[in-house]
């Protein structure tokens, strides 16, 4: 070390007072001591000097100042500690010589002589100088450098993937490097970043302008001048470089390299960050169509600070929902709330008023237009730009215009009312904002409203009649169902199988019920068609007072009526007398009148009369009738004797035949049929056919083979006298003169003699 320092003494000792011995003079004492890779480094330099071929003679000297710096290791090397080392005079301008040790640097560094590091500058040895250059001659598109800066910023320089605006809003973004989007590209509004490299970055400030505008862009445009650009793309450079080699295959020194140059390229990416994050703050900002001087103490807040700007100029109308709500109750608390809560006027107590109006705006809109609205186009009109709501917030909007009665909701096909329970999820559910269809209420003329109110209270007797729309609608058409539930029940159920009166009556009420009910799908219809039936249904009111009076009074009297002429139905063949068929026909005429309730008073009188003529006949057909079969019984029992039958035969006979004819004649004494009397004689005759035929097969032959024949009574009409009857009047009389003479022909039976009819 000694020796350097002579030898350097030595070569300014012919120098003038003040002369100072630069640091690059050491290198010759120590130059033949140092690895040929450094020297021929030196020597290539001096020979490049002296032929000119891009560096100068004073570029030599410089070298060899970095390569001492670079081994002494404790003096960075940056301009300032270069001109310090290299000052040669106390009288030196060392402004100038910072100049000429830049030029010098410059053409050092593009002849791959020394590399640039932030602020330092390294000297490069034969092996460095190699790999640098396969680096610099590495092909790597600036795409993917912009890439890389753009990760970094929104990655760690600005995280967040929602703008919060609030504690109530948050803004999705696009996030922008120069033409590249970051992630999707979906939000309403964006940040974008222009580097060096975007297409856009020399545009001037008109243009910036109108982009920021046009795109609902946050438009920051970084220095062109900082390094963070090249910092980046070296990094990248170096790492795409180490990638293609294979370190294991190498030499020792040249691993030792490449383990350096992954650590300057971390270097370069951490030097990057910080220069961008110095960018941002100094950067130009442009927004909303203006240029923008963000503040704040880092890029975060000076973003931020630019954002709430971009907002507040997208979503102007942002301020519109003062009033917010939470969740689903406060959306059924809307709902469910009272009428005269809600009430709308030009200075109404509504905090979210002017949203409201913006609503209906656009409802009222759609509808000139004929077109469809549903809940979703609602939400995908007011989430967005100008607007930006919430969607809960808009579903409570809608809400509260569907309690007003403002608007009408239709769920698939049919038409809610406010406490359909579902509505909140109709209104909300993504599933269902597509099924739920939203009408302008149509302005309903308040005398249709009076119409509907006069009904309930004249027809359906309601006290409590609402006065708004949906109410009055909702409590008509309860009362009518109420009402024909009741007609069907109490009055309808008991025309089953009778011919009843009024059922017409009952009917045409039901009929414009049922024409009512079919316009309940739209209030105005509805209301309308009230009105059109309004005094046919009070005269059908004042008509159904009869019916009910009929049922309540008249309908036993009517029954009778109804029995009586159903008997003579029965028996019309037998009753062809003609004061009964006039009487019939009167009786009739009041039973088939689809309202005879005037006449009702007259039945009593007709069904007697007709009813005890009727008894009459029907007794004196009972009686001969009677007489007929009783003279088939006796010829049975007659025939018995007659021929010659065992004893055990003769009693068989004689139960069976007593026994039919007993019951045959008590079917005759409650009989209320002519034509069954009259089958009853037919089947007398054929159960006496069918005996007789069975006897005569069963007789016994008697001696020469003949039937006995017992002694004969002749039968005369003195016969048939019998004492204490001079007269029949009663069927009393009859049956106590049937008796007598029965007993009188058993009593000729008895003596073994045979009856026989002149």
């Amino acid at each position: 070390m000694l020796s350097a320092f002579q030898d350097a003494a030595k070569k300014f000792t012919n120098e003038e007072q003040g002369v100072l011995i630069p640091f690059y003079a050491f290198y010759d004492s120590v130059h033949e001591f140092l690895d040929g890779s450094i020297q021929r480094v030196i020597t290539r330099a001096i020979d490049g000097a002296n032929k000119g071929d891009g560096l100068e003679p004073f570029d030599v000297d410089v070298l060899k100042l970095l390569f001492l710096i670079r081994y002494t290791g404790d003096i960075p090397a940056n301009v300032d500690n270069i001109a310090t080392l290299m000052v040669s005079s106390i009288n030196v301008d060392k402004l100038g010589l910072k100049t000429l040790i830049k030029d010098s640097l410059h053409r050092l560094i593009s002849q791959n002589y020394v590399q640039k590091n932030a602020d330092d500058y390294r000297f490069l040895t034969d092996d460095e100088q190699d790999i640098n250059r396969e680096i610099e001659n590495t092909v790597l598109d600036e795409i993917l450098v912009v890439e890389a800066i753009g990760k970094y910023i929104f990655g760690d320089i600005y995280e967040d993937q929602k703008y919060k605006y609030n504690n109530r809003y948050n803004f999705a973004f696009n996030s922008k490097i120069d033409e590249k989007g970051i992630g999707n590209q979906t939000a309403k509004i964006g940040i974008r970043f222009l580097t060096k490299a975007s297409d856009d970055y020399d545009a001037d400030e008109a243009a910036l302008k109108m982009a920021s505008a046009d795109k609902n862009d946050l438009i920051i445009r970084l220095d062109g001048n900082s390094e963070y650009f090249e910092e980046m793309k070296q990094a990248l450079k170096i790492e795409r470089f180490d990638k293609t080699k294979k370190a294991d295959k190498m030499p020792d020194a040249y691993n030792r390299i490449i383990i350096e140059k992954q650590e300057e390229a971390q270097v370069r990416r951490n030097r990057a960050k910080k220069m961008l994050e110095e960018e941002v703050t100094k950067a130009r900002y442009y927004v909303n169509g203006e240029r923008f001087e963000s503040h704040g103490s880092n890029a975060k807040e000076r973003i931020n600070n630019a954002m709430k700007v971009l907002v507040e100029g997208v979503y102007n109308r942002l301020p519109y929902i003062v009033e917010f709500l939470e969740n689903d109750d406060d959306i059924r608390k809307i709902l469910q709330a009272k009428d005269e809560q809600l009430t709308l006027d030009g200075s109404s107590s509504d905090q979210n008023y002017l949203a409201t109006q913006e609503i209906i705006s656009f409802i009222e809109l759609q509808n000139a237009r004929h077109l469809q609205i549903t809940m979703k186009n609602i939400l995908d009109k007011f989430e967005t730009e100008p607007y930006g709501w919430r969607e809960i917030d808009i579903a409570g909007l809608v809400a509260g215009l569907f309690k007003k009665q403002q608007i009408r909701l239709l769920y698939k096909g049919s038409y809610l009312e406010s406490t359909e329970k579902a509505l909140v999820s109709y209104l909300r559910k993504k599933t269902e904002i597509e099924n739920l269809v939203v009408k302008k209420r149509v302005g309903i003329d308040p005398q249709l409203i009076k119409v509907a109110r006069d009904i309930c209270k004249e027809l359906f007797d309601t006290i409590d009649v609402p006065a708004d729309e949906d109410g009055i609608v909702k409590k008509l058409l309860e009362k009518m169902q109420e009402k024909s539930l009741f007609i069907h029940e109490e009055y309808l159920s008991q025309y089953k199988g009778k011919n009843y009166p009024g059922k017409e009556i009952i009917e045409k009420g039901l009929s414009i019920f049922k024409e009512l009910e079919k316009c309940k799908a739209d209030n105005l219809t509805l209301l309308t068609k009230l009105k059109e039936e309004q005094k046919a249904l009070l005269d059908w009111d004042e008509e159904m007072l009869s019916v009910q009076a009929f049922f309540k009074n008249q309908r036993p009297i009517f029954d009778k009526g109804l029995e009586i002429i159903a008997k003579i139905d029965d028996n019309s063949s037998y009753l062809q007398v003609k004061e009964f068929i006039d009487k019939t026909t009167q009786l009739r005429e009041i039973t088939d009148d689809p309202a005879p309730f005037n006449r009702i008073i007259e039945m009593p009188d007709l069904t007697s009369w007709l009813k005890e003529r009727f008894e009459t006949l029907l007794a004196e057909k009972k009686n001969s009738s009677e007489a007929k079969i009783v003279n088939d019984q006796i010829a049975l029992q007659l025939s018995l004797n007659q021929y010659n039958l065992s004893d055990q035969r003769r009693i068989d006979y004689k139960k069976e035949i007593d026994d039919w004819y007993e019951s045959k004649i008590e079917d005759l004494h409650i009989s209320d049929n002519f034509i069954k009397l009259d089958a009853a004689i037919t089947q007398s005759t054929t159960f006496r056919e069918k005996i007789m035929e069975e006897i005569k097969k069963e007789i016994r032959p008697t001696g020469g083979g003949r039937v006995r024949e017992n002694f004969c009574h002749q039968l005369n009409f003195n016969d048939f006298k019998v004492d204490e009857f001079d007269e029949l009047r009663t069927a009393e009389d009859v049956e106590k003169y049937m008796n007598k003479l029965s007993t009188k022909l058993k009593g000729i039976i008895n003596e073994n003699k045979i009856i026989r009819f002149q």
